[in-house]
C-alpha cells in the first residue's frame, strides 16, 4: 500500500471554524493569511496571491495541522 493510500486526511477549517478556534475577526485572520503568518488553501475559483486577500475572496479554507502550528508559534516580541 502506497503512503498517499494510507494518509488520513483531516476536514478542512472554513473562516468561522478558524475565527471561532482563534477568537478574532474574520479582518485578522485576512491579516494572518496577507502576513504569511497563517496558511490558507483556495478550494474554489481561480489562485489567488497573498496580498490580494480581502472578505471578497471566497473559498479559503484551513489544514487543522497549519492553525495548530500557528497557535504552536506565538509572535510577541
Amino acid at each position: 500500500m502506497s503512503q498517499q493510500q494510507t494518509t488520513e486526511l483531516e476536514r478542512m477549517l472554513s473562516m468561522k471554524d478558524v475565527r471561532d478556534i482563534l477568537g478574532v475577526s474574520y479582518g485578522v485572520i485576512y491579516g494572518l493569511i496577507r502576513e504569511g503568518r497563517l496558511r490558507a488553501v483556495r478550494v474554489t475559483g481561480e489562485p489567488v496571491s497573498r496580498d490580494t486577500i480581502n472578505d471578497t475572496v471566497l473559498g479559503l479554507r484551513f489544514r487543522p495541522t497549519e492553525v495548530r502550528e500557528f497557535l504552536r508559534n506565538p509572535t510577541i516580541k
